[in-house]
């Protein structure tokens, strides 16, 4: 990668937080309001997938059992929650499942701001830049999300928008977290 392309990959990735966090600018009709669109495209029909209400609900009592543990050790924790979700490869369904875990976790423990959203864009570039930049850049995102919800017209309701793997995926990071965050006896 060059220099242009890693800002470039970096101030999308930023973007797509803040927006996600509520604190970008309105969609519209320029490249990146496309690529927020997609990517409300893709959280909508995640959050109605019954399994990410369950983790979303294990997540938020996780907080309610151990909110100190979390609030003091917020980023290291999704940090290594995050590093679970790009243990053995990188893919567009993976980096969808980071912004979403990045969404929960972040408005579960902490007031989301400009620095949050830095936070979760710079780590999205560090792990996943080079990979995003071999795909296409963003723009293979946006076509990504048109392609899969196509393919979602096909499948029943309750798995629309989320694939087996990015079930099992959000299963697995959720038990990592459980394992983190419960304190030791």
């Amino acid at each position: 990668m060059n220099l242009v392309t890693d800002i470039d990959i970096c101030f999308y990735a930023q973007e797509l937080a803040r927006h996600l966090f509520g604190i970008g600018q309105p969609v519209d009709d320029t490249f990146r309001g496309r690529l927020c669109a997609a990517m409300d495209r893709k959280m909508k029909n995640l959050m109605l997938s019954r399994s990410v209400v369950d983790v979303r609900s294990k997540i938020n009592r996780m907080y309610v059992e151990n909110p100190l543990n979390c609030q003091e050790n917020k980023l290291v924790f999704f940090k290594m929650i995050a590093d679970e979700v790009f243990t053995d490869s990188i893919n567009w369904g993976r980096i969808t499942v980071f912004y979403f875990l990045a969404i929960d976790w972040f408005t579960l423990v902490d007031t989301v701001n400009d620095t949050t959203a830095r936070f979760v864009g710079t780590y999205i570039t560090n792990k996943c830049g080079s990979w995003i930049d071999s795909e296409g850049g963003w723009q293979a995102y946006i076509d990504f999300v048109r392609t899969t919800l196509d393919e979602d017209d096909d499948n029943d309701e309750e798995a629309k928008g989320l694939t087996f793997g990015e079930k099992l995926l959000l299963g697995v990071c959720l038990m990592f977290a459980v394992h983190c965050l419960v304190p030791v006896m």
